[in-house]
């Protein structure tokens, strides 16, 4: 079976999607027909003995694998059913078209591999000729379009290496073209989001600046608070002084006056113990004049 071929690398500016450059540059040139509709050939025996030479190739269009049996659908829609000892092998169409990029002759070698393959095939099944003739005319067909000085790319001829270079020299400008449309757009939102950001910034600062006065003005007020409390203290202190220096100046007179009470019976004391003593005295005075006055005879 032939394997599908690998697509040649390219370099990502040469693949960005600018369709209507190369629809304008490829207008003008010329599509390969269309594939026949079948899927590809059948190579089977009506005797499992019977050489390869004469294996008989169906061309299909869909068809089932199944352990004992295979059915196949051929381009005129006849249905052929094959035994596992009668089907020799399955041979799908190959397509150039899955070599969408040929620039080069290092490009060629999947191309060559085909021709090769399918030269191989008619050689071992001759009968497959009238199927696999014009598959592989197409892939000779490739090779010469490249060697006559054209070039494949992404899919599609074109008829000069400089066509191809005109093509990616103006997929160049475009996307120069689209790369400066994109800084330009992305330098509008970088200052759209860098004035966004100043604002939401200048909005932050005012509000912080307006939650820091806020909280000067709360300190300023807890301050006077503080310091109307300070004073009141001091006032209830100076206050409490008076209080009590004037308890103390009360307390002081009352123990004056106690004094000077006690003074005052003190002296009536002495005074009146001084009268008495002056009366006992003037007393026994008297009564020893008394004494003396009177004869003695008389006791």
């Amino acid at each position: 079976m032939i394997l599908p071929f690998a697509e040649t690398s390219l370099p990502p500016s040469m693949t960005t999607p600018l369709r209507f450059i190369v629809a304008f540059i490829l207008a003008a040139i010329p599509v390969l027909p269309a594939a026949a509709a079948g899927m590809g050939i059948v190579i089977h025996k009506d005797q499992p003995f019977t050489e390869d030479v004469f294996a008989v190739a169906t061309e299909y269009r869909d068809y089932s694998r199944f352990d004992a049996v295979s059915n196949f659908v051929t381009t005129d829609n006849t249905k052929l059913a094959l035994t596992q000892s009668q089907l020799v092998r399955v041979i799908p169409y190959p397509s150039p078209q899955t070599v969408a990029n040929i620039l080069r002759e290092a490009d060629l070698a999947p191309l060559n591999a085909a021709v090769a393959e399918l030269a191989d095939l008619i050689k071992k099944y001759p009968r497959s000729a009238k199927f696999l003739n014009p598959r592989l005319r197409l892939f000779q067909g490739e090779i010469a379009r490249l060697r006559a000085g054209q070039v494949k790319f992404e899919g599609a001829w074109l008829p000069t290496r400089k066509a191809y270079d005109d093509l990616l020299a103006a997929r160049k400008v475009a996307v120069e073209a689209q790369l400066s449309a994109e800084k330009r757009q992305a330098e509008a939102l970088r200052m759209e989001e860098e004035k966004q950001r100043m604002q939401a910034a200048s909005g932050l600062a005012a509000a912080e600046a307006a939650q820091m006065e806020q909280a000067r003005l709360a300190q300023e007020a807890k301050r006077k608070m503080s310091e109307e409390e300070r004073k009141a203290e001091e006032l209830r202190k100076i206050e409490e002084e008076k209080r009590l220096a004037v308890a103390r100046l009360a307390a002081q007179r009352q123990e004056e006056e106690r004094l000077q009470r006690e003074l005052r019976i003190a002296e009536e004391q002495r005074e009146v113990a001084l009268l008495r003593y002056t009366a006992g005295r003037l007393k026994k005075a008297d009564q020893f004049r008394r004494g003396l006055s009177e004869p003695v005879f008389a006791k």
